[in-house]
């Protein structure tokens, strides 16, 4: 937090990133000894209609404006604020909504904040060209804390948290028995940080490194079925779990299963790119470059994310040891067999059986 900042605007789509985010910020910018637990008023930023959206606006205008009373400092949260430009309300907004936000900008972007006062303002997103962001900027410390994405940005996103709390904690967590917990337990941040503790609670005292065991023995399921289980599956080449999610599925009409065939196309494709780089001696099946690529054609691999100047990291690895699993040829016919699908699944007006076309699909390629 930049040392002149008194505002703070932190977005993102999982709560628990953006509350932890928002309450590092407020410290932050409270003057040293203030206690945050006892400084911050909190004016509700969810609103659906019009005048709770001025309301809202109205109420976060005059916390703004009052100075501390009984403590020493003060800080002003209009927290999860859903009706930003470009936030979480997709409906176009109000125009007296919107001139009341941007007076709100402009009033906070100029006000001279006193150094025992901040504003921090946590909201899903915003849009960062709008003319209320606009005249924040030059006063506003932005931050994002994470959350969003597509399904794969949100897994690694996950992966990557697991971790940081886990090194936090003093404990060593591989990547692949974070990523197994996520597999289990979903991309929520809240709901990982208590698995975390559980698996802390039930180690032996003073063992740092976490089993696999844990994983089956103390994280609790909870996550919906989501794309990259069944890719995480197919990868393994484990049939009775491509089943299982498949069958999740199950009911599923067959415009909402397009993505599906989509993500296991894209798979084929991907993993077909990295045998060819394993099959040309380009990197080493332990996911080491070899003196290969240098001068190689590595455009399809720039496209992957890979770059031979830089060390792959885990989920780089992962994605080479699963195509190790498959020939190149089973590859190049698996993702030829899913493009037939999607295009027959696209063009076609029937398809109450698309999920056991897509069951019969990769389980004909896993053998």
């Amino acid at each position: 937090m930049s040392a002149k900042s008194r505002i703070a605007v932190i977005t993102g789509e999982d709560d628990y990133l953006v509350e932890r985010a928002a309450k590092n910020a407020i410290a932050g910018m409270l003057p040293q000894g203030a206690d945050p637990r006892q400084c911050v008023e909190i004016v509700d930023g969810a609103a659906g209609k019009a005048e709770t959206q001025l309301r809202s606006i109205a109420l976060a205008r005059a916390s703004l404006a009052t100075p501390p009373f009984l403590e020493p400092a003060k800080a002003t949260w209009w927290k999860n604020v859903t009706f930003l430009p470009g936030g979480a309300e997709k409906r176009k907004l109000a125009e007296d909504v919107k001139k009341a936000l941007e007076d709100f900008a402009a009033t906070a972007a100029n006000a001279d904040i006193p150094q025992n006062q901040c504003l921090a303002i946590t909201a899903p997103s915003v849009l960062g060209t709008s003319v209320f962001m606009k005249r924040l900027a030059a006063k506003a410390e932005v931050i994002h804390a994470g959350g969003g994405g597509k399904a794969s940005a949100r897994r690694d996103g996950a992966i990557s948290f697991l971790m940081d709390e886990a090194a936090a904690l003093g404990l060593e967590l591989q990547s692949g028995i974070a990523a197994a917990i996520v597999a289990k337990r979903g991309v929520d941040s809240r709901a990982l940080e208590s698995e975390l503790a559980k698996i802390r609670d039930w180690m032996e005292p003073g063992r740092k490194d976490v089993p696999r065991e844990a994983v089956d023995e103390v994280v609790s399921p909870g996550a919906e079925p989501e794309l990259w289980d069944l890719t995480d599956a197919v990868s393994a080449r484990d049939a009775a779990k491509i089943s299982r999610v498949l069958a999740s599925f199950d009911g599923t009409d067959q415009s909402a299963c397009i993505p599906l065939v989509h993500a296991v196309e894209k798979l084929f494709r991907d993993l077909a790119v990295l045998r060819d780089m394993l099959d040309r001696g380009i990197v080493s099946p332990h996911g080491s470059w070899t003196a290969r690529a240098a001068g190689a054609d590595l455009e399809n691999l720039g496209l992957l994310g890979y770059n031979p100047s830089a060390p792959l990291n885990f989920i780089q690895k992962r994605k080479l040891e699963a195509a190790s699993r498959f020939s190149g040829r089973v590859l190049r016919r698996a993702h030829m067999l899913a493009t037939e699908l999607r295009e027959r699944m696209v063009s076609s007006s029937g398809g109450a059986d698309a999920i056991d076309l897509l069951n019969n699909l990769l389980l004909r390629v896993i053998s």
